[in-house]
């Protein structure tokens, strides 16, 4: 997967040496990913890897389980919003914002912040479907992270308003690029809250 700039992202994540100067809406959302990744990291300091494994009894992930259903879902993002950054450059949807959120955005975004309004069902794809230790689950999430971060940059100077991006879970819905961050960053905190949740009743 190559981005607009002719960069993987995954090499972007590595520390391609890159200086970008975000608009502050960008900015916020990298400085949201890199706060998930901490927060990530600080849930697996907080417990031996025996609670951090092991479900509640009223039902529901395990803290392990909620950071693995965060990496399966960015990884079926990822190469989606690549491919519209490639196709947006390719067009030259340039545009130095500021970017509205569209009204499916802006929706799910509300919906996703912790605390739960309403659970919601899991799709196929993003279901844990078996165990893993603690440590490379992290590690896979960080790197998501970056990769997410490094779509941001491959990004910078588009339009994050005019690039549509479909659901990789509902082809009927779609958002604009700069929703699909907020939507994505709502999601990483939504999960980790429940992950401390979890912890908590064990």
């Amino acid at each position: 997967m190559v981005g607009a700039l002719g960069i993987p992202p995954a090499e972007l994540a590595l520390g391609y040496p890159m200086t970008i100067d975000f608009p502050p809406q960008i900015s916020t959302l990298k400085d949201q990913l890199d706060a998930a990744s901490e927060k990530a990291a600080a849930i697996i300091r907080s417990a031996p890897v025996e609670r951090l494994t092991t479900r509640p009894i009223s039902g529901g992930w395990s803290a392990v389980e909620c950071l693995i259903h965060l990496n399966l879902t960015t990884k079926q993002y990822i190469p989606l919003i690549n491919a519209q950054i490639v196709q947006a450059r390719a067009d030259g949807l340039e545009s130095a914002g500021p970017f509205r959120m569209d009204w499916t955005g802006r929706f799910l975004a509300w919906f996703l912040e912790p605390p739960y309004r309403k659970r919601s069902k899991t799709m196929p794809g993003a279901i844990p479907d078996r165990p893993r230790p603690p440590g490379p689950v992290l590690e896979e999430l960080r790197a998501l992270n970056n990769q997410l971060i490094a779509l941001l940059q491959d990004a910078n100077g588009l339009s994050f308003e005019d690039i549509k991006i479909v659901s990789p879970f509902n082809g009927r819905v779609k958002y604009n690029l700069y929703s699909t961050f907020r939507i994505l960053t709502a999601h990483e905190r939504r999960h980790l809250w429940q992950a401390e949740k979890t912890l908590e009743t064990l």
